[in-house]
């Protein structure tokens, strides 16, 4: 597995920052490579972009579908599970994470274009394909 980043989240980041501190510990035993950094919830939303995982403890369920209507699609966003949140369990949370079969945001984006090259998509815009030059420039919005 390559390295990957992952983000923790609770309310004040406290708990996270526990949680992330023994799974990193698990991670050295078993010689792999994990980049965890744990947040309070309002300071999430702005480290979308930086991660391939962000695991949510079980308290913020509620901003689950929240997060993952925001977050771009190479991040995943999922839930601690409670029993392990609770007793601070780093070698259940690694389990967790190892089972998850993550990809880098590199390999995402790499698999991502094979597989639009191989159905013949494009980077242009669809709309191009169903309106003239003249359709689009009216209904361009005009300052």
């Amino acid at each position: 597995m390559t390295v990957v980043n992952i983000i923790l989240c609770c309310s004040s980041g406290m708990s996270t920052s526990i949680l992330s501190k023994r799974t990193k510990l698990a991670a050295d035993q078993q010689s792999i490579s994990l980049h965890i950094e744990a947040v309070d919830s309002t300071l999430v939303e702005r480290k979308l972009e930086q991660a391939e995982l962000i695991l949510l403890g079980p308290h913020l369920k509620y901003k689950l579908e929240i997060l993952r209507n925001l977050a771009p699609l190479s991040t995943r966003i999922e839930m601690i599970d409670k029993a392990i949140y609770q007793s601070f369990d780093g070698n259940q949370l690694l389990k967790f994470i190892l089972s998850l079969d993550l990809k880098t945001k590199k390999e995402i984006e790499k698999s991502t274009k094979e597989e639009s090259e191989e159905k013949g998509w494009t980077n242009q815009s669809p709309f191009k394909s169903y309106f003239t030059p003249e359709m689009l420039e009216a209904l361009r919005w005009k300052r």
